[in-house]
């Protein structure tokens, strides 16, 4: 009689990485003094209209412009448990960009709106789990698991010598990038509420088209009335964990 003997086999890996990235990613030529066709008007009198090149842009011209840059730096590791049916990789990540490329707002009396600049610094960290598990293996069935879970933090470390910015989007919606905080925020009035009576909006600090069973806004400074300098950050659009499960 021969017996069959069967091999169980693991197997671990340790990983871990360091690397430098760039990025360019604005429009061609944007930090640029580009010329345009443009007209004149040349002479005496009503003159004579004249074809000719000027710089119509509304952005003004940065040569000191570089890319972007990250660092990262990533630690990992594989596990494989009897014989590989059940397969774990978890890694960690710690990524910090400078130099950023923004649009930065510049005085009207340059006669451009913005121009391109590197500022601000921002960082990225995080975990991500990945479990695989092969259930049931054989010649006619099989069945495998597949599970993720990651987490990502990230938080802006400078804002070119600025404590805070705040930007509209299209809708005219307003969000806050704060130095020590997510890189992006929403930023608006808090509602605590609603009103429930007239009484009770003429004894508190309100807005003069408030009515009852509208929102009530939170006096944040406490300076007894209702101000765009009670905005606060409202939250951010990142969520807690992604996860996924095939």
């Amino acid at each position: 009689r021969r017996q069959r003997q069967m091999c169980i086999r693991d197997s671990l890996k340790l990983r871990a990485s360091y690397g430098m990235t760039g990025n360019n990613g604005i429009a061609y030529q944007a930090a640029l003094e580009v010329l345009n066709s443009a007209n004149y008007v040349t002479g005496s009198g009503n003159g004579t209209l004249v074809n000719g090149s000027a710089n119509t842009s509304s952005t003004l011209a940065n040569s000191d412009i570089t890319w972007e840059k990250t660092n990262e730096y990533n630690a990992g590791v594989d596990l494989g448990l009897w014989n590989n049916r059940l397969m774990v990789t978890l890694d960690a990540y710690y990524s910090v960009t400078k130099s950023l490329l923004f649009a930065q707002p510049t005085q009207s009396f340059t006669g451009f709106s913005y121009y391109w600049n590197n500022i601000g610094k921002v960082s990225n960290k995080g975990v991500e789990l990945q479990l695989e598990t092969r259930n049931i293996v054989t010649r006619d069935f099989e069945w495998s698991t597949n599970f993720n879970i990651s987490h990502s933090r990230n938080k802006l470390l400078e804002l070119g010598g600025e404590h805070q910015m705040i930007s509209t989007g299209e809708r005219n919606e307003c969000y806050i990038a704060k130095v020590g905080e997510p890189l992006i925020q929403y930023y608006g009035y808090h509602a605590i509420g609603v009103w429930n009576s007239q009484e009770e909006i003429d004894a508190n600090p309100h807005f003069a088209t408030d009515v009852p069973g509208g929102l009530r806004i939170e006096d944040t400074d406490g300076d007894g009335s209702l101000t765009a300098a009670d905005r606060v950050a409202l939250g951010n659009p990142y969520p807690d964990f992604t996860w996924g499960i095939t």
